[in-house]
């Protein structure tokens, strides 16, 4: 039995719609199109989907959402010219809602917002990074490749170069090339501290004079 999806809301220009949130959450997709955000809505009662872009999503976001919640869209067009051409962009009215901005936190059920690059780091070693990821995925094609029982022929590797290079594409979409870079050497361990200076060595006593209980003082008496 095949299960059948509720109809998709469509708004139309300058046509207010009015329809209230059942579960107030939402769910993002990453379409042809760009991201969405698909939210459940009734429209008198009957349940359908509605397909907010991201304008109209922090719109609705701003007036806040929330279950049971009802808000009224306006869809409107304003137009400008580009390149000599008139073109036109959705602006939307958002009225309702509770009045305090919802935070925008996708639900468990959301697809998973594809990992953030890491920053452009110097050029000579991001190159040395993908040349020693490429070398591993040659590697792992070759040993893909004699696991399944073929032999590697060197004077044609096209079939290990196609593997290697499907590899390194579908990694580097998903993985940090830094986590994988060669592991480094530990640095040298400090140096022990110098031994305390000894304290200086206490002077001698002074000598002591010899006895002489036979005073001479050179008198003559």
């Amino acid at each position: 039995m095949t299960q059948s999806h509720p109809p998709k809301l469509v708004l139309q220009i300058n046509v207010p719609t009015t329809f209230t949130l059942p579960f107030g959450d939402y769910r993002e997709v990453n379409g042809q199109y760009g991201m969405s955000f698909l939210y459940a809505v009734d429209v008198a009662g009957v349940r359908h989907g509605l397909f907010a872009d991201v304008k109209l999503h922090q719109a609705m976001l701003n007036a806040g959402t929330g279950p049971g919640v009802e808000l009224t869209v306006t869809k409107t067009q304003e137009s400008y010219e580009k390149d000599g051409e008139q073109r036109r962009f959705n602006t939307f009215i958002v009225e309702g809602g509770t009045g305090t901005p919802t935070q925008a936190a996708p639900t468990g059920n959301a697809v998973a917002a594809p990992p953030t690059p890491p920053p452009a780091g110097d050029a000579k070693e991001t190159y040395k990074l993908m040349m020693h990821h490429f070398k591993r995925c040659i590697a792992q094609a070759e040993k893909t490749y004699t696991d399944c029982g073929y032999t590697i022929d060197k004077s044609s590797p096209d079939a290990i170069n196609a593997a290697a290079a499907t590899l390194f594409i579908q990694t580097c979409k998903s993985l940090d090339l830094r986590a994988l870079s060669q592991p480094q050497a530990a640095p040298a361990p400090a140096p022990p501290p110098p031994p305390p200076t000894p304290p200086p060595a206490e002077p001698a006593p002074p000598a002591a004079a010899p006895a002489n209980n036979e005073y001479d003082d050179d008198l003559p008496f």
